[in-house]
């Protein structure tokens, strides 16, 4: 809760701040039904990236609910970052096999300066959900080096796919590996 309370504060002091232009963008291209969002899957998005989903997802899911009252959408962003940081944790807890160093590697990411441009905006959805799915992915994989469980391969696989249908950035993972 403490964790939850300082990244609050270093990065969602003013949750009301309206969006920025990308995301009245996205708001625009957002889906407007459930044959439009099974779609993106086979097609790439007005910006030609293939982020089926994260791109427009938390928008299309939120503006019939909230329309462009910001703060719902900054709950959402608080909450995915938040998942980020306990992800980390774990993959941090697995590759160490230490507490106090998964606690050391949080308390260092957490509040680095980079985070206050993914958690401006709802637009940024993408970086937290495969940066989400990636650690989750890494932390399976991990966990399925040392156990030999299959199970955590499948789950490790599951999430690297929801990495790819996220952002580009995860095709490295594998080779990463």
């Amino acid at each position: 809760m403490v964790l939850a309370l300082a990244e609050a504060i270093i990065f969602f002091r003013d949750p009301r701040h309206f969006f920025i232009a990308d995301t009245l963008d996205w708001m625009a291209y957002r889906h407007r039904s459930l044959r439009e969002f099974l779609g993106a899957f086979v097609h790439a998005d007005p910006a030609f990236w293939y982020r089926p989903l994260s791109q427009r997802t938390v928008g299309s899911l939120l503006f019939p609910l909230a329309g462009l009252n910001p703060l719902p959408y900054r709950v959402v962003g608080f909450m995915l970052f938040f998942a980020c940081t306990v992800a980390l944790y774990l993959l941090a807890k697995s590759l160490t096999e230490s507490r106090r160093a998964a606690w050391f590697t949080v308390l260092l990411f957490t509040p680095h300066l980079v985070h206050a441009f993914v958690t401006y905006d709802v637009a940024f959805t993408p970086e937290l959900m495969f940066t989400l799915f990636f650690t989750g992915s890494t932390t399976f994989y991990v966990r399925y080096l040392k156990e030999k469980k299959r199970t955590d391969l499948v789950v490790s696989s599951l999430l690297f796919a929801g990495s790819l249908l996220s952002k580009e950035t995860p095709v490295g993972l594998p080779f990463l590996l």
